[in-house]
């Protein structure tokens, strides 16, 4: 069985309905943090508001709670009572109580003997996009897959082609009438913290949380013909619709429990804090198993065939995928501080964590093949971290900082065959990939010296060591197709000035540099030595992580800080970074006879895998303007460029994203208004592809978007998203404890991203299941709310 348990559920009865997140602002303002913990004030607000339209409301209901076209109720409270005779507080809290993402808290303290606080909230997201389909089941382990009506008149023809024996042939069957679902995920969280002060120098801390996730989420699963992965099986026509791409949402239905234990003790010149910390994760559901029909929109599935034991696509597409695992996770952990002198402190932390995962195989729905795998993975992984540092002011313009951190995580999950040769060679013998022991030791040192005239300068320099030991022997799919480094080692500097070039003017500039180099010969997952250029037996389609590659990091960030007056205030952030992929020694060859290598065309032109270049370089500016006593202005703006650029299977893929965001806001008080403010921010972002064919071996691979290429070789057109936002608000007093609060939201989101359709055609699944998303989006909301302060 898929499912496990049955959760038991609970239903809070909502006291009032929810409080507009538009209006957050105003409200936060006259209830800051610090007036809370000085002189907090009971109130109590409740209203309500009206949203447009559902589908313009897709971008703005993601968490908000208000993804539907109708009417809200508005409000929350807190209640507030305090004993200044025996120093006890306590305060009751609510927020959004009417809508799914509702937060109720309750707290109570003694001061310097005893707190505690429970707290209830909610966190959903809708799914923006538009799924239209006649499945059933979704949120549960077992949906059916129905073939319903095309979705849209013209889809056939704009699609492809329909008659018999085309690549992109319909069957010859309306289906089932489909319909439009909405996937959404529920996080409920439920959490108690308590704390007591047993002396002056003993203080025991303890909490408890536990969060349950439920709904379903986009998840999908293609199924390729058998003959491309089982031996002996006559090739088919893809006319015979011999693959099938489905959506298959994945249910969620599982909690999270979290247990913290912490004993902490401080004397004057040192202090401990150590404790117990644990995870226990439980999924309701061990599989997804869908049940698919044999006919699709391209008609009947490809039957099985040889060699004995292969499936047919039906099959493969119905077989149980493995969905999250229960786990859990144990943790001892102790740190403290020193204060060896009033210039001189020392810390440290020390942890181990031990983690498992050993539920049933059958208990989750799966069966591995081999006959000699275990009943489950008996997975174990056990991690030890130590930590130090030292600050000291070593004169009276210099000051030092050192740590030292070293991790260790020891993989003992044992190794076994699971899978045998049932479906083709290249299945045989497949084992777990457990990462045995890695190591990671990082070394810091940083120093800053005021030089006088106002200068300071601050010079650093930090060593990271990595080492993992040798992969398993593992001969699945693609055998020495994965490469990794056993020793990496980077080394950095870094350097900061900063100057007070007035009394109003602040400047900072820094630099960083980092290179990273790997040593040892790299390996497969096959214990492979790779050549220095990489090039393996069998292996076309090498895949360096770049996590592995050598690599210089170079980084330069510059600020500027300028106060003028009281009334105006500045600052900019300039910000570069630039990782550079070593790539000299990884040139391909035509043959390497010392290694057995054959001469291959492909292996001989394809690219030098792996990651090229990444930028990413950013502009900020934002300052504030008090106009007068009764107003305040506010602005900014910021721009970013992020490039990626990685070579992979004869194609070089250069990826570039835009964006910037502008906004402004003016706050302040008009005749009977106590404030009455407007926000404005727009948002642009453009995603750019440059895809280029790197050899005449790989002519074909991509024929270009929509059956065109252009020139220079952008496969893929561009994507842009828009957006525009204003919020207005006005606080009206009617007595000096009430107010009325009136607001205006406006949003704008428009988008040409052709992943979920182009042209109007949304994408279009083997079942006739279309996913889309409103290509533009104009939300307005209205809403008034009255507030009462006690």
């Amino acid at each position: 069985m898929n499912g496990k348990m049955t959760p038991k559920r609970f239903r809070l009865t909502p006291v009032t309905a929810a409080l507009l997140a538009v209006f957050g602002s105003a409200l936060a303002e006259e209830n800051s943090e610090v007036q809370q913990l000085t002189t907090p004030e009971s109130y109590l607000s409740t209203g309500a508001a009206h949203v447009n339209s559902t589908l313009d409301a897709k971008r703005f209901g993601q968490y908000t709670g208000m993804n539907q076209d109708g009417y809200y109720g508005v409000a929350d409270f807190d209640l507030v009572k305090r004993d200044d005779e025996k120093g006890k507080w306590t305060i009751i809290k609510g927020r959004n109580l009417g809508l799914d993402t509702l937060e109720l808290g309750v707290s109570q303290q003694k001061q310097g003997d005893w707190k505690y606080t429970v707290e209830l909230n909610n966190i959903v997201r809708n799914d923006p996009y538009i799924i239209h389909t006649g499945m059933a089941g979704i949120g549960t382990a077992t949906p059916v897959v129905n073939l319903i009506a095309n979705p849209l008149p013209d889809i056939a023809g704009t699609w492809g082609a329909t008659g018999a024996g085309s690549a992109n042939e319909f069957a010859t069957s309306n289906g089932i009438p489909g319909s439009d679902t909405e996937l959404r995920i529920k996080r409920s969280a439920f959490g108690i913290t308590a704390e007591k002060r047993l002396s002056p120098d003993w203080t025991i801390e303890a909490s408890f949380r536990n969060e349950t996730r439920k709904g379903a989420r986009l998840f999908g699963r293609a199924g390729l013909a058998s003959d491309q992965i089982a031996v002996g099986i006559p090739t088919l026509p893809l006319s015979s619709g011999n693959w099938a791409v489905l959506l298959t949402p994945e249910p969620l239905s599982s909690s999270i429990r979290q247990i913290d234990l912490t004993a902490n003790y401080v004397r004057e010149r040192y202090a401990l804090s150590g404790g117990y910390y644990g995870s226990f994760y439980v999924n309701d559901f061990g599989s997804l198993s869908p049940s698919v029909p044999g006919t699709l929109n391209r008609g009947p599935l490809t039957p099985g065939g040889t060699p004995a034991g292969a499936l047919s696509i039906q099959q493969m597409a119905s077989s149980p995928i493995a969905l999250p695992p229960d786990n859990q996770a144990h943790q001892l952990y102790l740190g403290g501080k020193w204060d060896y002198s009033q210039a001189t402190h020392a810390n440290f932390n020390l942890s181990y964590t031990h983690a498992t995962q050993n539920e049933s195989f059958a208990a989750q729905g799966l069966a591995p093949t081999a006959p000699t795998a275990p009943a489950s993975l008996g997975g174990v992984v056990n991690t030890t971290l130590a930590q130090i540092g030292i600050n000291s002011r070593a004169g009276k313009d210099l000051s030092i900082n050192a740590s030292l951190r070293y991790e260790k995580r020891d993989d003992r999950t044992p190794v076994h065959i699971y899978n045998i040769g049932a479906i083709g060679g290249g299945l045989d013998n497949t084992t777990n990939w457990p990462s045995a022991s890695q190591t990671r030791t990082l070394a810091k040192l940083d120093s800053t010296y005021r030089l006088g005239k106002g200068y300071s300068a601050l010079l650093g320099a930090d060593w990271e060591n990595k080492k993992m030991p040798p992969l398993p022997a593992n001969t699945a799919i693609f055998p020495n197709q994965v490469f990794v480094r056993p020793t990496l080692n980077e080394y950095g500097l870094r350097a900061e000035l900063r100057k007070s070039l007035s009394e109003t003017l602040n400047a900072a500039i820094g630099v960083e540099y980092k290179k990273r180099k790997g040593s040892g010969d790299w390996m497969t997952s096959s214990t492979l030595v790779g050549t220095p250029n990489l090039v393996a037996p069998g292996t076309i389609n090498r895949v360096l992580p770049d996590m592995y590659m050598d690599r210089n990091r170079s980084k330069l960030r510059g600020t500027l800080d300028w106060a003028p007056s009281n009334a105006l205030s500045a600052q900019a952030v300039l910000e570069h970074a630039r990782d550079d992929y070593k790539r000299d020694a990884l040139a391909p060859v035509a043959a390497d006879a010392g290694a057995g290598i054959q001469a291959s065309p492909v292996l001989a032109g394809a690219p030098i895998p792996g990651a090229r270049v990444v930028n990413a370089d950013s502009f900020t500016l934002d300052g504030s303007y008090a106009i007068n006593d009764d107003w305040k202005a506010n602005g900014y703006w910021t721009r970013s460029e992020n490039r990626w650029n990685v070579n992979k299977v004869n194609l070089s893929d250069d990826t570039r994203i835009s964006s910037g965001t502008v906004g402004l806001g003016i706050k302040g008080k008009v005749k009977v208004f106590r404030e009455v403010g407007l926000d404005l921010i727009a948002m642009q972002e453009r995603t750019t592809f440059t895809n280029v064919l790197t050899t005449a071996a790989g002519t074909g691979n991509i024929v270009g978007f929509n059956g065109t290429t252009s020139p220079g070789g952008n496969y893929l057109p561009s994507i842009r998203n828009h957006s525009r936002k204003v919020n207005l608000y006005g606080i009206y007093g009617l007595e000096k404890n009430v107010d009325v609060v009136m607001s205006m939201a406006y949003q704008h989101f428009d988008t040409d991203d052709w992943q979920w359709g182009y042209k109007g055609i949304p994408f279009i699944y083997s079942d006739n299941t279309t996913v889309s998303q409103p290509t533009t989006q104009n939300l307005w909301m209205l809403a008034a709310r009255f507030i009462y302060r006690m």
